[in-house]
C-alpha cells in the first residue's frame, strides 16, 4: 500500500523520476529536493499538457515541459501555477524514509 524510498537514494538536491504500474499501465513520477532541502512528489505530467504524454525532464538547474517548454527552478520552493505546472502527490516523511501511498500515486492513471 505504500512505495517507500530511503531519504539516502532522494535526498540529495536532484530530480527523480520513477514509474509505478498498475492495470497495465505506467503512472510515472519523480520526487525532487528544493532550495530549502525539502522533498516532495509529482505525477510526471500537467493538467495542461498531459495529453501529449510527454512529461518533463531536467536542464541545467531547471524542470523543463516536453510538450510547451515552461521551466520550473529545481530550488524554488513552491512552483507557482503557470498552466502548465506539475502535479504534486501527497506523501510524508517517516524513519529515514519518503513514503507516498499507492492509492494516491494511482489517482493520477488518467493522466497516462
Amino acid at each position: 500500500g505504500e512505495i517507500k524510498l530511503s531519504l539516502s537514494e532522494v535526498n540529495d538536491g536532484d530530480v527523480h523520476f520513477f514509474t509505478y504500474k498498475k492495470s497495465g499501465k505506467r503512472i510515472n513520477f519523480f520526487i525532487r529536493t528544493d532550495g530549502e532541502g525539502d522533498l516532495s512528489a509529482y505525477f510526471d505530467a500537467c493538467y495542461t499538457c498531459y495529453k501529449k504524454k510527454k512529461g518533463y525532464r531536467t536542464e541545467d538547474s531547471d524542470l523543463v515541459c516536453n510538450e510547451c517548454s515552461m521551466r520550473f527552478g529545481l530550488s524554488e520552493k513552491i512552483w507557482e501555477d503557470k498552466g502548465c505546472s506539475p502535479i504534486p502527490i501527497k506523501s510524508r516523511i517517516e524513519n529515514n524514509y519518503f513514503i507516498v501511498k499507492s492509492e494516491d500515486i494511482e489517482k493520477g492513471i488518467k493522466l497516462f
